[in-house]
């Protein structure tokens, strides 16, 4: 009896879970804004994470990122979902700045132009290394005479020529 090819395995399938054992793909744990933000309240003004939450403060990381930061977390988590967690961000960002100024500690919320610290992403970074590399491989000069370069330079210019002189091509 001839086996059936679909019976293998997908490729990557033994790199994934089972559909439904991520927290996330569960029914959140809290389901209003009211809920979620007592969480952020109670995990925000919590003495155990207060001394990293201050480092991660006073490195001028703005207030806006670090939200950001909590709620993702918190919907990896299944504490809420996505929609729940950016209508709290407002909320997250105030409960930061109240615990900044308890603390005494000068912050950055990340909605001031002046002084926001230029950061530049990763992409940025790989892509100025790009354009550098190709502009330095686009002056590469071999050393060649002076006449080797101008005998290539005509013989450049004349197939050129020869290009333009087709039936549809644009004729002085």
């Amino acid at each position: 009896m001839e086996q059936s090819n679909f019976v293998a395995a997908i490729p990557g399938q033994s790199l994934t879970r089972e559909v439904g054992s991520a927290a996330y793909q569960k029914p959140p744990q809290y389901s209003t804004i009211e809920e979620t933000s007592d969480y952020y309240k109670d995990r925000i003004f919590n003495s155990e994470i207060a001394d990293d939450l201050k480092n991660v403060i006073e490195m001028d990381i703005p207030l806006t990122s670090l939200a950001n930061s909590l709620q993702i977390g918190a919907v990896m988590q299944g504490k809420h979902t996505i929609d729940v967690g950016i209508m709290c961000l407002p909320i997250i960002v105030e409960l930061l700045v109240l615990f900044a100024e308890n603390e005494g500690i000068d912050y950055f919320i990340g909605t001031e132009k002046e002084k926001m610290p230029y950061v530049m992403s990763d992409t940025t970074k790989a892509k100025i290394q790009y354009d550098v590399s190709r502009e330095d491989s686009m002056y590469d000069v071999v050393e060649d005479d002076d006449e080797d370069i101008v005998g290539k330079e005509e013989e450049e210019v004349e197939e050129t020529t020869n290009l333009l002189s087709g039936l549809m091509s644009r004729s002085k």
